[in-house]
Order: structure tokens, then sequence, then C-alpha cells
């Protein structure tokens, strides 16, 4: 479960926010170059998966400031799907 709601704005950028004001905990400028399509959250609520229309899945840590991890491919955009015990991104 998400420990907050997540956005995605037009520029690429994410945003976790708090509950109780909807101010952000954590922004990631610029973290795609394209409109983002999909956010899910790992079950643990430690990784956050993004997809965007740049062709890239990236893969987010709470606690970091870049990716910890980055797929690129796919010629028609990319998807994530998650599992109970691992995150699994694919590229389409």
């Amino acid at each position: 479960m998400p420990p907050t709601p997540t956005h995605a704005a037009q520029d690429g950028s994410i945003a976790v926010c708090k509950l109780s004001d909807g101010k952000p905990l954590r922004h990631w400028q610029g973290a795609h170059s394209a409109d983002i399509n999909s956010l899910r959250w790992e079950p643990s609520g430690k990784l956050l998966a993004s997809c965007s229309d740049d062709g890239t899945v990236k893969v987010w840590q709470a606690t970091s400031d870049k990716p910890v991890h980055s797929l690129t491919g796919g010629s028609r955009g990319v998807g994530v799907s998650l599992e109970i015990q691992h995150l699994k991104c694919s590229l389409l």
C-alpha cells in the first residue's frame, strides 16, 4: 500500500504528497522527458514505478533522488505490472 498519494505532472515530474495537507514529501523534478502514463507502488510502499511516453520505465526508491532502475525501449510505449513479492516492469 503506498504511504501517500502520488501525482505525475505534465512536465514529467513526480510528487509524493502528505495525506493531511497534500504538500509534497518527495518531488522528482524532470523524472521523465515526456508525459507520465502510469505510477504504481510496489506492495511494501518502498518502490514506485513510473512509465512515460519517453519510452522508459523507471523505478524509484522513496529515499533516493535518482531512479534505482531504468528500462528503455518499446516501440509501442511502456507498461508496469506488479507482483506480490517483486516489482515487475515490462516493455511492450
